[in-house]
């Protein structure tokens, strides 16, 4: 159940991070009296993080996988060798 709930693919992590980030710029634009510079920064953060978190997960599950295949490569070759 927990190797599940970290396959998903993302969507609604990229939804809410740049929401809650800008969400948190307009309340600091709102107290500092500004225009919407830190709503406009927050969003993008909050997409840039969870842009980069998801390629770093992908990335990492890619190698997981590849160094299983080469592991199942290998037991094969050396069973069929006897």
């Amino acid at each position: 159940m927990r190797d599940a709930m970290w396959r998903g693919h993302g969507g609604l992590e990229m939804a809410v991070s740049p929401l809650l980030f800008g969400f948190g710029g307009w309340f600091l634009d709102g107290w500092l009296d500004t225009r919407p510079v830190f709503t406009v920064i927050g969003a993008v953060v909050g997409l840039v993080g969870s842009v980069a978190n998801q390629y770093f997960q992908y990335t990492h599950r890619m190698k997981l996988h590849a160094e299983e295949r080469a592991a199942a490569l290998d037991a094969e070759s050396t069973g069929a060798a006897r």
